[in-house]
């Protein structure tokens, strides 16, 4: 079964193996360092993913970070073509 996100213009469908990573993803959405003046996002302090996957009660493997660190890069794209705009 696909558990399935909803958001103002997009369904993004997950397959049960991503649907933890994708929510750790998104709960470590304030836990970005950003660039003190300018406030460019420069990617996640990963010294918080541990603390974050235990009150999600997610347990941390090396496929997890994996998935983390992709998620991350993706994002880190996406926020950089929107900062050129």
């Amino acid at each position: 079964m696909e558990e399935r996100i909803k958001s103002d213009s997009k369904v993004l469908e997950l397959a049960p193996d991503e649907a933890k990573a994708f929510s750790l993803f998104v709960a470590l959405d304030t836990q970005w360092d950003r660039h003190a003046m300018t406030g460019v996002r420069l990617g996640i302090d990963y010294s918080r993913i541990p603390a974050v996957a235990q009150m999600m009660d997610i347990a941390m493997t090396p496929s997890l970070l994996i998935d983390i660190r992709i998620m991350e890069g993706a994002a880190l794209g996406e926020y950089a073509k929107a900062a050129r705009r």
